[in-house]
Formats: C-alpha cells, sequence, structure tokens
C-alpha cells in the first residue's frame, strides 16, 4: 500500500457516515488505484511531453523548478506532463493546504501559492514520488485528526471566496475537502493514462 498511513474498512465503519464516505473515497482510489501506479514512476515518463508545447516543470537557473502556469489557462489550454499534474497533487492539493489547515501533521512546511514559483521541488521522478507520498501523509492523517467535526467548521478566508465553488468563507470544511479530492481523483486518472500511452509508444 502507498504512503505511511492505511485507514482499513474496519476502523472507517466506527466512525460517522459522513467522515466515512468522504475519507473511503479518496482512500480507495489512492490504495487501489492511484499509488501503486505512480510509485515506480521513472524518469523518462515523468518529463514525456507526447505533444508539442506541453506544460511542464523546467529546471531554473538557481537549481530550482518553474511550473508552466496562466490564469485563466488558454483555450483550448496544452496538454500537461505527468511532472506538471503530480506537482500539482503533490503541491496545490496537499502540500499547500496541509500546511495551511493541518500545520502539526507538516513536517516541511509549504508557505507558496502554486503560481509563486520558483520551487525548491524535485526534477526526478523518484524524489517528486517522495515528495507526494508525504505531502499525502499530511493531508491525510490532518483530515483524520480534524474528524467529522472538523468537516463542518467554516472554511474561512484561506481559499478567497469562491462561493459559486461551494468555496466561500461561509461555507463548511467539507467543500474543500471534496475539491481537493476530485482534483486528485482527475489528475491521478489523467497521469495513469498518460502512463500507459507511454508504454504504449515505448516498449518494443
Amino acid at each position: 500500500m502507498g504512503g505511511r498511513h492505511h485507514y482499513p474498512s474496519a476502523r472507517l465503519r466506527t466512525v460517522p457516515d459522513v467522515f466515512r464516505a468522504v475519507t473511503g473515497q479518496i482512500d480507495y482510489h489512492w490504495h487501489a488505484g492511484i499509488w501503486p501506479r505512480i510509485a515506480d514512476l521513472t524518469d523518462d515518463e515523468y518529463l514525456w511531453e507526447p505533444a508539442p508545447s506541453c506544460w511542464t516543470l523546467r529546471a531554473t537557473d538557481n537549481h530550482q523548478v518553474a511550473y508552466d502556469y496562466e490564469w485563466p489557462p488558454p483555450q483550448p489550454p496544452p496538454l500537461t506532463t505527468v511532472a506538471w499534474r503530480l506537482f500539482h497533487i503533490a503541491v496545490g492539493c496537499f502540500a499547500e493546504r496541509a500546511t495551511r489547515y493541518f500545520p502539526e501533521h507538516v513536517e516541511e512546511p509549504w508557505t507558496k501559492r502554486i503560481w509563486d514559483g520558483p520551487f525548491d521541488f524535485p526534477m526526478d521522478a523518484a524524489g517528486a514520488v517522495a515528495f507526494l507520498d508525504s505531502a499525502w501523509c499530511s493531508w491525510r492523517s490532518g483530515l483524520e485528526a480534524a474528524g467529522e467535526a472538523g468537516l463542518w467548521r467554516p472554511l474561512g478566508d484561506g481559499e478567497g471566496d469562491f462561493a459559486e465553488m461551494q468555496l466561500g468563507s461561509d461555507d463548511p470544511f467539507i467543500g474543500l475537502v471534496l475539491h481537493v479530492h476530485r482534483e486528485v481523483i482527475h489528475h491521478g486518472a489523467e497521469i495513469l493514462l498518460l502512463r500507459d500511452l507511454y508504454r504504449a509508444t515505448h516498449d518494443g
């Protein structure tokens, strides 16, 4: 199983139904789908650009990493590499949010937003996967500690005020949790598809 923390279904049956549903969904996708197929990622796959003009991670002159980013994104948006999507999950979904909401569960705080680069982030697959594992554990352990009550506290001003996404300051924290998990499942599936495409076009 991926990550340092595993939450077996027997334990989940002892917590309230909403918390069980919210955490059970991401635990299933993470342990059964995403992590087992990301853990052995190679350097070639990590930075592979399957089409011209991909958004990706780029090494800077000061040994940091630049993350291609533009808001609003161009239309149609560029295809993105595994490296770009892994950074988006590890940093934008887990590390940044865990630092903001669960600081006591974070060993190395991440204080920059994803548009505030360059960043100290690995340009190799093994380093990025290790960062992802640590960031997942910080988020998931913080969420576990927050428990059912934590899902319903007001979100506050940490996300701005995106009421249309149920991420307004007066919305409950569960809105952010569901948003983070949607992003992880969405981008995780795209990483797995890119790995399938890489294998299909490079084997033999």
